[in-house]
């Protein structure tokens, strides 16, 4: 075994970046993602986590908020239920904390998280099947309608289907807490198997409806996406979740083995289809191996993994990392990274002084 090595500089590099330099030598690969500066990993460093936490914090937690957050006073806050404008019930604060809350452990991830924009936590709720609060309330909600449109305290409003076998949830607490403003406060939507963009916040009206949504804001959110350059066949209003890229944490990155090794840590999610299993390329995807699952929960949950590469040389390494889901779909090893959702496996260049 080769070391102890004093540093090692990290990069993200694209896919497309490594076709385009073909065949060329890995130092001619560095030298054309050296713009960035890369994250230095060095031996003299406080050692970090050994690995990655199942519960995100809530101050870590990831925020997506376009329009910003309401200020919401409870006494006066309520969520209604209309069919053909017609309103068959309310709920409020108060009867909220009156039921019965129970947990669920739920994985959030943007639509647009990818290598370039990591947007991927997890968290534990207290809530229940929002179904259930209406029959608890007394609400007449089974009018024949098969779809249903959710409106928040803001202009933002999703659809979603009516599924008794797997509703959506309305959660009103976080990791133990009352649910912050940022995430929803005073109460929000889990949808199963639903990009994040689909679990809306704050929401302050439900419309039964006899036919799918129609989103309003479609026209702009395309305009976002030429303007930053995303790809042409990206689908920013895809539904259910698809495997997501398996994501190395260049911050977590550490060494270990007194600097003969560098370990690795991650996290990968396949929405209701779990991740359960991850390789690592320690050689540019010539061959992989197996890296360990440190928590695989099972559906709607993340994976989480981590692995300890020992570098047997100085010099740049490519490495790349890859996973499978219970079903056996696979991430795409050549996706472009400005298509969303992210499907592929992410690379990162390492060199090693």
């Amino acid at each position: 075994m080769s070391g102890p090595y004093k540093k090692a500089i990290v990069r993200k590099v694209s896919r497309r970046t490594i076709l385009e330099w073909g065949g060329a030598s890995l130092a001619l690969l560095l030298a054309a993602c050296k713009s960035d500066g890369g994250q230095v990993v060095d031996t003299g460093l406080v050692p970090g986590p050994d690995r990655l936490e199942p519960i995100t914090p809530i101050s870590d937690f990831y925020v997506v908020s376009h329009f910003g957050m309401a200020e919401v006073d409870v006494s006066t806050w309520s969520l209604e239920f209309v069919y053909n404008g017609v309103l068959l019930g309310a709920l409020d604060y108060a009867f909220l904390e009156s039921l019965e809350a129970r947990e669920i452990e739920r994985t959030l991830q943007c639509v647009e998280s990818r290598p370039a924009w990591i947007r991927m936590s997890n968290a534990v709720f207290e809530g229940l099947p929002l179904f259930e609060i209406l029959d608890a309330a007394g609400v007449d909600w089974r009018v024949g309608a098969s779809h249903m449109a959710i409106h928040s305290m803001d202009f933002y409003s999703v659809g979603l289907g009516i599924d008794e076998e797997e509703p959506p949830w309305l959660v009103w607490r976080m990791n133990g807490e009352v649910l912050p403003q940022k995430h929803g406060y005073p109460a929000r939507i889990l949808a199963p198997n639903r990009y994040g963009w689909l679990n809306p916040k704050q929401v302050k009206r439900v419309e039964l409806l006899d036919a799918p949504y129609v989103l309003p804001w479609v026209e702009e959110l395309e305009r976002y996406a030429e303007a930053v350059g995303l790809h042409s066949d990206s689908e920013l209003t895809a539904e259910e979740v698809r495997i997501q890229s398996v994501v190395v944490y260049p911050d977590s990155m550490q060494f270990v083995e007194s600097g003969h090794g560098i370990r690795l840590l991650g996290k990968a999610y396949g929405g209701r289809d779990p991740v359960v299993e991850v390789s690592i390329s320690e050689d540019g995807g010539q061959t992989y191996q197996s890296a360990e699952i440190t928590y695989a929960p099972g559906a709607d949950r993340w994976t989480l993994w981590r692995h300890v590469w020992r570098p047997t040389e100085v010099g740049t390494h490519l490495l790349h990392v890859r996973a499978r889901s219970k079903e056996g779909v696979s991430t795409d090893d050549e996706y472009p990274e400005n298509q969303i959702p992210y499907t592929g496996g992410m690379w990162i260049l390492v060199e090693v002084l």
